[in-house]
């Protein structure tokens, strides 16, 4: 490790996982993507021994990473992480480490009001009062968090993004639509009383980026009616895919189940649609890079290391 530049130490443990799910793709997506690029700073990863030995192969090949001892996830971020990034500039975290006290930014999936145990709630909360610069995952966070009476200049909205578009789309779909698992029997509810019976639900794997892909290629359509980044992710990868979207901000609007079941049938019944949707969907695809983000993030260390930003 060069000695003279300034290290950003990173709560890896998410990025680390076999299965990482969002959160996880998300940190490893853009870990890595860092990894390549030319930099000013060290990027310090550290996990715990969840880490799976081919991650944590492929991040070592990148930047350094250590892997520290605690009895349980939740002691690691009290006990291990915040002794491990002893003389770092820069904190960044998945867990919200509020506790460090030099320049920290924080990275928030979620906003605490919806986060999923009292715990997190409590740790995005002292995140937010304590960290310099907040990381959204996206405009809606964004838009949550400024709300609750975040500063804007605070926030810096770093979006999910995908590897490149398939270059082998077929137009040709499979008689299935893929939705999240919660989901799913609200689609069949709407899709039986719009008397659309020929066409199967399949549940989303809500794996890594090539797994979720990989599902999603020549399926008729990914059917979503929420806005929260995980969804709005899974837009991006079906459009990569080529598969046609139908949700709140798609190209087949949709912000409930029935309207979801009105546009869905207008797919089955408009072919010559299928192929300007996809089409439009795959240009989307294009301009939301990993490695746009990557550079965003790369833009904020610089700002928070007092560096001049990339061009």
């Amino acid at each position: 490790m060069d000695d003279e530049k300034p290290v950003i130490a990173v709560d890896g443990r998410l990025a680390l996982q076999a299965e990482r799910g969002f959160e996880g793709e998300y940190l490893n997506r853009l870990l890595t993507e860092l990894g390549f690029m030319s930099r000013p700073y060290v990027i310090h990863v550290f996990g715990d021994l969840t880490a799976d030995p081919e991650m944590l192969r492929r991040m070592r090949f990148i930047h350094p990473v250590d892997l520290l001892i605690t009895p349980n996830f939740f002691t690691w971020e009290q006990m291990a992480f915040p002794q491990a990034v002893h003389g770092a500039a820069v904190v960044q975290g998945a867990s919200l480490p509020w506790f460090i006290r030099r320049p920290s930014i924080a990275l928030l999936f979620e906003v605490p009001d919806v986060a999923p145990s009292a715990y997190r709630r409590t740790m995005a909360r002292r995140a937010l009062s304590r960290s310099h610069w907040v990381v959204a995952v996206s405009e809606a966070v964004k838009e949550s968090l400024v709300t609750g009476g975040v500063p804007q200049d605070r926030i810096i909205v770093v979006p999910p993004g995908v590897k490149a578009p398939n270059e082998a789309i077929r137009f040709s779909k499979e008689p299935r639509l893929v939705v999240e698992k919660p989901h799913q029997q609200l689609l069949q509810d709407a899709l039986m009383q719009a008397g659309v019976d020929e066409l199967s639900l399949e549940p989303l794997t809500q794996g890594d980026e090539d797994q979720t892909r990989a599902q999603l290629a020549d399926a008729l359509a990914f059917v979503t009616v929420s806005r929260n980044p995980r969804s709005s992710w899974y837009q991006l990868l079906a459009e990569a895919e080529g598969c046609p979207v139908v949700g709140p901000d798609a190209a087949l609007p949709a912000s409930n189940w029935a309207e979801a079941a009105a546009a869905i049938q207008r797919l089955t019944t408009e072919p010559d649609r299928l192929r300007q949707i996809v089409e439009q969907g795959l240009q989307h695809a294009q301009n939301n890079s990993w490695k746009k983000s990557a550079e965003m993030l790369d833009n904020l260390y610089r700002t928070a290391l007092g560096i001049e930003a990339s061009r």
